[in-house]
């Protein structure tokens, strides 16, 4: 059960029972924010599931003003919670699994194509080799186009490879550089009549 079915599943307005949070909740929970160490049990559970609701709510991309009207707290408590030591590396920590989880699942889909891609050029490979060697003059000829033109000193058409980017430019930085040129025009001009 998650933070959230728990907090609209209450029966009591912003107070949760002890046995309705799950003991993996709990036990996560606590170790997260030692901090909370000492207090009643209900008050630990609580504001436990409090900032993992909040936690939940970041990750998902809301901004901070939504997640305090999402949650029903005030900015004060929103910072308070924010300021929080433990919250913020339970933050890092979870953003860092999630970045690493994400990372791993591209490079195996990067993998994955490359490794196929390989193994399909050398069967191919092999079978333009047989077709070079077949009796009829047509599919010899065309085993022979198609394997120089794999080769980029030989091929027909060649790959243009180009880095493009994109230049925001406004209207202030435009005058600018146009006042710049001014000068540099007008320094030029100096130095050759001097």
């Amino acid at each position: 059960m998650t933070a959230s079915l728990v907090i609209k599943d209450s029966e009591y307005r912003g107070e949760l029972k002890v046995e309705v949070v799950s003991e993996l909740v709990e036990q996560k929970s606590f170790e997260a924010y030692p901090d909370l160490e000492g207090k009643p049990a209900a008050v630990q559970v609580r504001v436990a599931l409090r900032r993992e609701e909040l936690l939940r709510l970041l990750l998902a991309g809301h901004r901070l003003k939504e997640c305090a009207s999402l949650l029903r707290w005030s900015t004060q408590t929103m910072r308070n919670e924010l300021a929080n030591v433990y919250f913020r590396k339970r933050l890092q920590s979870v953003s860092f699994e999630i970045f690493k989880e994400v990372d791993e699942d591209l490079a195996a889909l990067k993998a994955d194509p490359a490794i196929r891609l390989a193994e399909m050029a050398d069967k191919a490979l092999d079978e333009i080799e047989s077709l070079m060697e077949s009796g009829d003059e047509r599919i010899r000829l065309r085993a022979a186009q198609d394997t120089l033109d794999r080769n980029t000193l030989t091929s027909k058409t060649r790959r243009l490879e180009t880095n493009s980017r994109e230049v925001r430019v406004n209207i202030d930085l435009l005058a600018r550089a146009d006042q710049a040129a001014k000068e540099v025009h007008e320094s030029n001009e100096r130095a050759r009549t001097s």
